[in-house]
């Protein structure tokens, strides 16, 4: 009997270990699948976002989200319109800017920080008798005009006024800040 006894502590012993091993690999698999679960939502957010920051209007996002992710889903969804309906305003006024600078008759050159032209009108081309191309440097202005940009980027006026002769022309320039510090600077010829 002792025998016996002996026999089945030791099935007991194998049968535990046996279901501990299984309850191990199926808790494994269990914490697999939960965890394939949540990173495909997470990376359908993931390329959403990525096609937002790429400039598409409608990012590819599911149509139904996991019960747990709706909330971030609809917030996410509502999130992208509001980009979008910011970026279409943005880009309406936009079109309007250049519309009244194509008709002004003042020349209007507008640099960045690094006195690179970032827009400029068609009456600022001709007046300075060269294109001014988005990334043209301040140089193709004039010598004169290029150290005055960096003096006034380098000062605290927030204008100044100067005459400027250009290919025999004597011009009225305005230099103005566009934004506290060094936020770029707007030229305009008369």
């Amino acid at each position: 009997t002792e025998a016996m006894l002996d026999q089945r502590r030791h099935d007991l012993a194998v049968l535990v270990a046996c279901a501990t091993v299984l309850g191990a690999l199926a808790a494994l698999a269990l914490s697999q699948a939960a965890s394939r679960s949540l990173a495909e939502p997470i990376g359908a957010l993931r390329v959403a976002a990525l096609a937002i920051a790429r400039g598409e209007r409608e990012p590819p996002l599911a149509a139904r989200a996991p019960d747990e992710f709706q909330p971030v889903f609809s917030a996410f969804r509502r999130m992208a319109a509001d980009l979008g309906e910011s970026r279409a305003a943005l880009e309406s006024a936009q079109r309007r800017t250049a519309a009244i600078l194509r008709n002004v008759a003042s020349g209007v050159v507008a640099l960045d920080a690094d006195d690179v032209v970032t827009l400029a009108n068609p009456r600022a081309e001709a007046m300075l008798a060269c294109p001014l191309p988005a990334g043209t440097s301040a140089a193709m202005l004039g010598d004169e005009t290029a150290r005055r940009l960096r003096a006034f980027a380098e000062g605290a006026m927030e204008e100044e006024e100067f005459e400027l002769t250009m290919h025999g022309r004597q011009l009225q320039a305005r230099l103005t800040r566009l934004a506290a510090g060094r936020g770029g600077t707007v030229l305009t010829l008369d």
